[in-house]
């Protein structure tokens, strides 16, 4: 996949710099461009900018811009002003829908303004939207703006049949839908039965004729059914932009969040409290028949030895790596977590018992021959294995049991795998 491009069109050597320095930071892969003139902007964009997803622009009056954003919208680039011109100059830009939103250059902040705008619009690039309303005049303007939030969208005048979208595509994460809809309640019990409010937002669009009839009891009817914001039609395209751009960054900061509850911060694997709630609910599937549950320990030998002849730089590279080599060795069915320092956990699902020691030897023989150079110095690293194929009463016996095929391994002598049923 080719590299997202950035074009930032800008006569000032210094909010240039600033802006490519920040954006390449905050965008991490993407490829930020700078240019000057809208004249280089326009031959670059036919020459090189074939990847080009976003455009931020310092539109000069003396500087022609017409050529350079029909260009941009016939692409579907996304244009962000970033100009010390007056808003009397820049609205109507935006109201021609030429530009997602200009930003002024008032101070030092405008930049950071910038930088959390353009984040938002590349993000964008992967999320779906669903728009779902029987007004085709409204679904028509809704959908273009989200288009030009460079959101992937897709109209539907049907609940049912966006109901059956959104079960379907497990990319949709914002749902923007009318109160005129028939049977509202099905499609938003559709979206909640799939995901919460933190992880997929719904924006009900309140029509004045809807809301004189029914007053507040439809507001809070569409707030009790889980809708994230209510937007009262009409709408203009910049308030729109700042409702989305709200509800999905309430989203991310809360994925964040819980991604920090669930998620050990050193390695990236599993926290030891989600494990215990995964171990849970799988032992409890497992005892219904629905899956076959195993847990595996994988522990490095000699761990006490590494940390007393490493700085702790050092013993944080070797968990590092090691983490990273145990979590792309199992399936992603499979659950693994940090359970202590040097020690990891995992959950595996329906792994044939036939199989398992093949395949625990294999990671044991792969960790084994991985070569570990930190700072230009070789360490030796093993793993030992206690398996536990078959689960206790408690997912806590469970992991203990496994935990006992560990140590029993180690006592052996290390770098081996121990299987109990």
């Amino acid at each position: 996949m080719e590299t997202e491009q950035v074009l930032v069109i800008d006569r000032s050597r210094l909010y240039a710099t600033v802006l490519q320095r920040d954006l390449s930071v905050a965008l991490g892969g993407v490829q930020v461009a700078v240019l000057s003139t809208v004249a280089e902007a326009v031959a670059w964009l036919s020459r090189d900018g074939r990847n080009c997803c976003l455009v931020v622009l310092d539109p000069e009056e003396e500087q022609p811009v017409g050529a350079l954003l029909d260009g941009c919208l016939q692409r579907r680039v996304a244009v962000v002003l970033f100009s010390a011109l007056a808003e009397e100059l820049l609205q109507p830009i935006v109201a021609r829908e030429q530009a997602v939103d200009y930003i002024l250059k008032e101070n030092p902040s405008s930049v950071d303004q910038v930088v959390t705008l353009v984040v938002r619009l590349v993000r964008n690039r992967a999320i779906r939207a669903v728009v779902v309303d029987a007004d085709t005049e409204r679904q028509q303007q809704l959908s273009r703006w989200l288009q030009q939030q460079q959101l992937h969208v897709s109209s539907l005048p049907r609940t049912h049949d966006a109901a059956f979208f959104i079960n379907t595509h497990a990319d949709v994460r914002l749902v923007v839908c009318s109160s005129d809809l028939a049977e509202p309640a099905v499609l938003l019990g559709a979206v909640r039965q799939r995901q919460a409010s933190n992880e997929m937002a719904v924006l009900a669009v309140m029509a004045p004729s809807r809301v004189q009839k029914t007053g507040q009891t439809e507001v809070i009817r569409m707030i009790k059914r889980g809708v994230n914001d209510l937007l009262h039609w009409p709408i203009g395209a910049q308030e729109m932009l700042f409702r989305v751009s709200s509800a999905l960054d309430t989203i991310d900061r809360m994925q964040q969040l819980q991604a920090l509850v669930v998620t050990d911060t050193l390695t990236g694997l599993f926290s030891l409290k989600y494990l215990e709630e995964s171990g849970r609910k799988l032992l409890a599937c497992d005892k219904r028949g629905q899956v076959r549950l195993c847990v595996a320990m994988v522990e490095i030998d000699g761990w006490r030895h590494i940390v007393a002849h490493n700085n702790q730089s050092t013993v944080n590279l070797v968990i590092k790596r090691t983490a990273n080599l145990v979590r792309d060795f199992f399936r992603n069915t499979d659950v693994v977590g940090c359970y202590s320092p040097s020690r990891f956990c995992a959950l595996l699902v329906d792994m044939d018992p036939e199989y398992v020691r093949e395949f625990f030897e294999r990671l044991r023989q792969s960790i084994q021959d991985e070569e570990f150079t930190v700072r230009g110095r070789s360490i030796r690293v093993n793993i030992s294995i206690g398996v536990q194929l078959r689960p206790l009463e408690s997912i806590n016996d469970t992991f203990a049991a496994a935990s006992g095929q560990l140590t029993d391994a180690q006592l052996r002598g290390g770098n081996r795998v121990q299987i109990a049923s």
